[in-house]
């Protein structure tokens, strides 16, 4: 998990809490919002979802 998260314990934490910590599901999530971030540099920098520690916010508000 390590190799995908980075060293970010909280942001491994948030996306396996999301789906039950099931760890597959968690690691696809994350990987899709770093797609998604991404293929929408221009959103993810005004809403301040770059490389910060709560990236994985998205999810809990439903932006995209």
């Amino acid at each position: 998990m390590a190799h995908v998260f980075g060293n970010s314990y909280d942001i491994a934490l948030v996306y396996l809490e999301q789906v039950d910590y099931d760890l597959d599901a968690g690691i696809e999530a994350y990987k899709d919002d770093e797609r998604w971030e991404r293929e929408h540099p221009m959103e993810a920098n005004i809403k301040g979802k770059g490389r910060t520690p709560d990236a994985g916010k998205r999810r809990f508000t439903g932006q995209r």
